[in-house]
């Protein structure tokens, strides 16, 4: 049965069988819009505003530097690590792969959600297939023990956190990740070395950091380049071993999306792709370097005999190569430019460009140097570093990053002092090898921030919500983009176990439970334009799974009881129970309000219930002005008058009807309160709100699971009267609402038949009044 409702809105609505109730009504509960101000702060921004004079409205943050976080992976220790380029501290290493796996890791990429990338170049180097791991990140929480109660040295992470990709994979709502060097977590390899069946999504499972994220098996083998192109998708380029190619990833699950063979002479060494979405790849041995235009599929092999290594794009789209003793620049076809070759300088090998001034830092792996080169090719300083400098970036400050593989350490330059201000102990046998500039995330040091989310927690109100759509209204300029993720559970443990899913605008998300949370992703591309959220819409129902489909006449105590009928006409007697449950609570004033069934005026009075107190009462003594209709009766606060939260009571009604001596009684139907501290009117409107903020929700579908068939009259088969009535109660509006119920009736053949029927504020109606399918005679048997 449904029910569609014309007016003003207000607390819901109910309908009763005369043995069983069931409650309907509108889904207020389960439905939010956020597009205020205050609606915004219920979440968690991090990098996005509403800050005059764009307020109602998030857009991402102007920044001026953000703090780096500096991915290594150590090819020694078959692990990587996360460095904060504020402090030098090492926040955290992780195993990357599992036990007994080869692993050797190389090319630790970051990506714009601060995740770590990285292959295994031992991984089944025989040309069976390599490996990829992504490692998720944590910002902010308390470090606490298994038990949750804080220690600086505990094992685990409790939020709130600003930020966080990991996942609570034992639902114990503590994030339990590596604190630091030499910290590495256990990973039995149980399931997660094979990879996900057939190149599927490969969610780690058996890792004890539950940052680790993903294990991926690729055709690419022996991986070492690492890129994320302009929507996020992981390419991961195999080198030197047959098959030589890339995967192209799933980011979120690492599922093989596609993949991109190259043979066995250009590409996969080191790289990056350019603004134009062009893939750029060094191949060492084979001196040649690829240009690929995935959307245009076209593959070209640049002869370099250079013995290519570092790759960057300059920002005017020039593409510069470091190899040997020297450095060589491109234009955006492919074509050479311009030869410069380094005096004094031997197995240059990784290059970045800084976004201040477009000076290009390359390292020399012989020389255990780093040169500091304009764009005219020549060299303006040289550093002294580690030895055997392999990789170097730009962090969000400014600071130079160069990793050591002899030296077992990572080294922070000043470029106004072109010195090292920093230096980071790795361990002993670490082996840092990273020659790419993509191993910090943010390396704009000015301007938009990158990416920005807003996170928040949407409580359904009642368990099993099903979410029917996610809607929002944006402002998307070429440039800037929002994508939106969900993930939904009955508490908070099991929504922190679940992985986020994309939503599209305006489509169902599929996903069932209590808590919806969401996390809207902000990206500029471009670096000036921000994508905007204005509104953001979520719309749920009730569930109907198991025990969701509750009986509501059993006694649950609650803090708002109604009682769909009463009558005092001549002849006619009805008695109410309300009992207080809490023997050891408080006193409890109890508000009771007679509703007439002709013209919704109301009779109030309250009585006090002391705990363990039991209140019979006869409803023409108690309620002297009304003959029919309903009642509902909810706790306040002795002190102030104001309705609470006190899921305390229980109730009863018995109608005795002397002329034809007939009797029943039935349960209250009780909604517990859900009001913050206590108090249950959140909105301040002094009405009684059926709607999963104040009080439990109501639903807006109900089954009776059975009727007979009706008579008119005396039916000589079952030897008696058959006459079933509906009690209904509309709690919307009074008799300004007119509430519609729409009616599928299922016979014994399962023949379905519909009827349709209208009251306003509560009626007491014959099932043939309704429909004459209710008269089938069949049925009575």
């Amino acid at each position: 049965m449904n029910r569609n409702t014309s007016g003003r809105s207000g607390i819901g609505s109910l309908a009763a069988g005369c043995l069983a109730l069931t409650i309907v009504g509108q889904a207020f509960g389960q439905g939010r819009t956020f597009t205020t101000d205050a609606d915004f702060d219920e979440g968690v921004l991090t990098q996005v505003n509403h800050d005059a004079p764009n307020q109602d409205q998030l857009q991402l943050d102007l920044v001026d530097g953000t703090t780096s976080f500096i991915g290594v992976a150590l090819s020694g220790r078959g692990t990587v690590v996360r460095i904060d380029a504020e402090t030098g501290e090492i926040l955290g290493e992780y195993a990357t792969g599992p036990q007994g796996r080869p692993l050797n890791p190389s090319r630790c990429t970051v990506d714009a959600n601060g995740n770590l990338w990285a292959g295994n170049r031992d991984d089944d180097p025989t040309g069976l297939s390599g490996s990829v791991v992504k490692v998720g990140i944590v910002i902010g929480g308390t470090r606490v023990d298994a038990t949750g109660t804080p220690d600086p040295n505990g094992g685990y992470l409790a939020p709130p956190f600003a930020f966080s990709t990991a996942v609570d994979r034992d639902g114990d709502g503590l994030i339990r990740t590596s604190m630091g060097s030499g910290d590495v977590l256990a990973w039995p390899d149980v399931t997660d070395g094979a990879g996900g069946a057939g190149g599927g999504p490969a969610l780690v499972e058996d890792a004890v950091d539950e940052a680790i994220l993903v294990y991926q098996r690729t055709a690419a083998t022996q991986n070492r380049q690492i890129s994320i192109d302009g929507s996020g998708q992981v390419w991961v380029g195999g080198y030197p071993q047959s098959p030589q190619q890339f995967d192209v990833l799933n980011p979120t699950d690492g599922s093989i999306l596609s993949n991109l063979p190259l043979g066995l002479n250009c590409g996969g060494f080191a790289g990056e792709f350019d603004a134009g979405g062009i893939l750029w790849s060094s191949s060492f041995f084979e001196d040649t370097l690829l240009r690929h235009d995935p959307v245009g599929g076209t593959v070209t092999c640049i002869a370099t005999q250079l013995e290519p290594s570092g790759v960057v794009v300059d920002s005017t789209g020039n593409v510069w190569v470091a190899g040997s003793s020297e450095l060589r620049r491109y234009d955006s076809a492919g074509t050479q430019t311009g030869a410069f070759p380094i005096a004094g300088s031997a197995g240059l090998f990784a290059i970045t460009q800084h976004p201040a001034d477009g000076h290009l830092w390359v390292t020399s792996f012989d020389t255990d140097e780093v040169y500091r080169v304009d764009l005219a090719g020549s060299v303006v300083a040289t550093i002294p570093v580690g030895d055997q400098p392999s990789g170097v970036a730009i962090d969000s400050n400014g600071k130079v990053w160069v990793t050591n593989n002899a030296s077992d350490d990572a080294m922070r330059i000043d470029r106004a002092t072109n010195a090292v201000d920093l230096t980071v102990s790795l361990g002993a046998g670490a082996q840092p090898f990273n020659p790419s500039q993509d191993m910090v995330g943010f390396v704009s040091a000015s301007g938009l921030a990158p990416i920005g989310t807003w996170s928040v927690v949407h409580d359904g109100g009642a368990a099993n919500i099903d979410w029917t759509q996610v809607a929002w209204s944006s402002s998307e300029l070429a440039g800037s983009t929002i994508a939106v993720e969900a993930r939904a559970a009955n508490s908070p443990g099991a929504l922190a176990g679940q992985s986020f899913v994309s939503v599209a605008n305006g489509a169902s998300t599929g996903l069932n439970g209590q808590l919806l949370e969401l996390n809207v992703t902000f990206r500029t591309v471009d670096g000036t334009t921000s994508p905007v959220l204005f509104d953001l819409t979520v719309d749920g129902m009730p569930g109907g799974n198991g025990d969701d489909c509750v009986t509501v006449d059993r006694r649950t105590p609650s803090s708002l009881l109604l009682f769909p009928e009463f009558d005092s006409r001549e002849g006619i007697l009805s008695v109410f129970t309300v009992t207080h449950t809490d023997c050891a609570g408080d006193d409890v004033d109890v508000e009771f309000v007679y509703v007439d069934g002709d013209d919704c005026g109301e009779f109030n009075r309250t009585e006090t219930l002391t705990p363990c107190d039991q209140l019979t009462g006869v409803v023409s003594a108690h309620d002297p002005n009304q003959t029919r209709g309903y009642m509902y009766c909810f706790a306040k606060d002795p002190a102030t008058g104001e309705a609470i939260s006190a899921d305390v009571l229980v109730g009863q009604m018995l109608i005795l009807n002397g002329f034809e001596h007939f009797e029943y009684s039935t349960n209250a139907v009780g909604f517990h309160g859900l009001g913050v501290e206590g108090l249950t009117d959140v909105n301040g409107d002094g009405r009684r709100d059926l709607d999963g903020v104040e009080y439990a929700q109501a639903a807006d579908e109900f089954l009776i699971p059975r009727f007979l068939g009706q008579t008119e009259g005396f039916s000589a088969a079952a030897g008696r009267y058959l006459r079933g009535e509906l009690v209904l109660v509309d709690l919307t509006g009074g008799r300004d609402f007119t509430t519609v119920l729409d009616f599928l009736v299922y016979n014994d053949n399962e023949e379905v038949f519909s009827a349709e029927h209208s009251f306003e504020c509560w009626d007491r109606v014959p099932l043939l009044d309704i429909s004459g399918v209710f008269g089938n005679q069949f049925l009575s048997n």
